[in-house]
Formats: structure tokens, C-alpha cells, sequence
């Protein structure tokens, strides 16, 4: 009986000296990722970052601390359909969307809008589609057009961009928010009345009034706080919010570990030597933006 207790005792204070270990090494490795991000520069960091996001469509902006998406990425050639609206939540997108689709010079438009939570990150859209074989594809360079947006998070703003651009956007990582907490202000720059005429009549027939639609000259201004359109996936009212839940829980997860950091690019560069695990994640999510303008879910498992 004693020798038992005697081993018990053994077993317990070897699995303790491992635990104390393993937080050791942990804590080590944390301390010497923590130093290489200090010595690294930051053009050496941007680089290594938009090495990593230029394949999937994106590019860090430091001085904002965001991600937007570049001029010709992969995800031009794919269009718009409403099935990525309507898969998005299987790829931890919980999002509200806006299609105003109108008329003008004899082809069917539509630009649509876009904010919500993706992932572990808060963004917003603008993108401009002309309709093909019943497929609305991404417009040509010289249909391009002048667009700015600001996203709210209440009376704070998150993300400012302006852009002459087919797919106007921008991505704040580590934020979380509910999609009734979020207001997108857009402001759109027409080629022709006509065109901004048919744009702010369809505004108009989806609900939008004075409030929040004005225009002046060529340009119209839209704010888009709830959503006039029917959404896609209303009956998945459950499963959104359950991934809603992950989605908060992730946020959390990476403001944690990367708390000695304020910006992105620092945290992204510092989970990449400290904790390869979250690295992944973000990887993932990552993949899992670039199927939603392909509607391949599949994409997810690419490397």
C-alpha cells in the first residue's frame, strides 16, 4: 500500500514537472517571436504578409491597419452570383448584402453592397457587375468607377477607403460586430446622370428614402444600415448565430495571444513564430474569402 502511494506521489509530481516545462517552453518561444517582430522592419514584414494574401485577391494597407483587395484578382474573372450570398455563412461569413440591379445603356447592372462580420474580421464591399448569360460579371476597366466608402461601428469609424475600382473593399482583423451594428456610408461617382437617374430609381423601389439616399450632380450617397432586399439563408437564423458565436470566440482567441501587439501586420508576423496553430486559422479564413467570390467550397481544403 505504501509503495502505491509512493508511485502515485512520482506520477503526479512528474506530470506537474511536465506541465511546468511545457508553459516554460511556451513562454520562451512567445518571448523570442515577441524580439524577432521588434528587429524586423516593416517594409520585411509587409512583404512576407502581402506575399502571403496577394494569391487570394489581397494587400495590407499600414497605414490603415486593413486589408483591401487589389485591382486584378483571381476573383474578377468569377462574377457574382447569389449562391455566395447564400453560402456565405458556411464559410463563417455573417454578412448583410444590398443588389441594386437597374437599367441603363441597354445592359442590366448591379452594384451591390456588402458589410458584416467575416471571420475574425469586420469589412465591408462595393461591387460593380454587368449581367452576361444570365450571370452578372465583374465590369472592364473602362466601366470603372468611382467609389468611397466609410464603415461605422456606431459613431466610430473602422474603415475608410476610396477607389476608382470594380470590387471596392476593406477588412479589419480582430474586430468583431454584429451586423445591426455596423453602417456603411457609400458614395458613388456616375459617368452620366442617366446612369446615377437609374441607379437612385432602383434605390428608391428597394426603400431607400431621403434619410439615407441623397445625390448631387453625377454622385449618389447610400447609407446602408439595414438591409431593404430580402436576405438569403433568413431560415438559417439559428445557424448563423451559432457561427456568429465562433466567429466572437476566434476574435477573442487572437486579441489574446497577439495582446503585446497593436498592429496587424506585428500580431500576424508574431503568431507566425509564436503560435503556427492560430496562423493556420487565419490561413483558413483567408481560403475561405477567396471560395465566397467563387462559390467553391471545396477551395477550403486547397493549400
Amino acid at each position: 500500500m505504501k509503495n502505491q502511494v509512493i508511485i502515485i506521489l512520482a506520477i503526479v509530481i512528474v506530470f506537474l514537472v511536465l506541465i511546468c516545462l511545457i508553459v516554460w517552453l511556451c513562454h520562451k518561444r512567445a518571448e523570442r517571436a515577441r524580439k524577432k517582430v521588434l528587429c524586423t522592419c516593416d517594409e520585411e514584414k509587409l512583404a512576407d504578409l502581402n506575399k502571403l494574401i496577394t494569391p487570394f485577391g489581397f494587400l495590407y494597407d499600414v497605414r490603415q491597419d486593413i486589408f483591401y483587395s487589389c485591382m486584378n484578382p483571381w476573383q474578377r474573372k468569377m462574377g457574382y452570383g447569389r449562391i455566395y450570398d447564400t453560402m456565405a455563412p458556411s464559410m463563417n461569413m455573417i454578412i448583410d448584402c444590398e443588389p441594386v440591379c437597374f437599367r441603363y445603356d441597354n445592359r442590366e447592372w448591379m452594384i451591390e453592397l456588402w458589410k458584416g462580420q467575416y471571420g475574425i474580421a469586420v469589412g465591408a464591399e462595393i461591387g460593380v457587375y454587368i449581367k452576361k448569360d444570365n450571370f452578372y460579371q465583374s465590369v472592364e476597366d473602362d466601366e470603372l468607377l468611382n467609389m468611397r466608402f466609410s464603415l461605422y461601428h456606431g459613431n466610430h469609424m473602422l474603415i475608410h477607403r476610396q477607389d476608382r475600382h470594380w470590387w471596392l473593399t476593406g477588412f479589419k482583423l480582430g474586430e468583431y460586430s454584429r451586423r445591426r451594428d455596423l453602417i456603411l456610408e457609400a458614395e458613388i461617382l456616375f459617368p452620366t446622370v442617366e446612369m446615377r437617374d437609374a441607379f437612385l430609381t432602383s434605390c428608391r423601389k428597394l426603400g431607400y428614402r431621403r434619410e439615407n439616399l441623397t445625390y448631387s450632380s453625377r454622385s449618389v450617397w447610400i447609407c446602408f444600415d439595414r438591409p431593404k432586399s430580402k436576405q438569403p439563408g433568413r431560415c438559417l437564423w439559428l445557424y448563423k448565430k451559432y457561427i456568429q458565436g465562433v466567429n466572437r470566440r476566434n476574435c477573442k482567441r487572437f486579441c489574446k495571444y497577439t495582446k503585446c501587439f497593436d498592429r496587424t501586420i506585428d500580431k500576424i508576423a508574431y503568431i507566425r513564430y509564436a503560435f503556427p496553430h492560430l496562423y493556420h486559422i487565419i490561413i483558413k479564413i483567408t481560403w475561405r474569402k477567396r471560395c465566397k467570390k467563387c462559390g467553391c467550397v471545396q477551395g477550403v481544403k486547397k493549400r
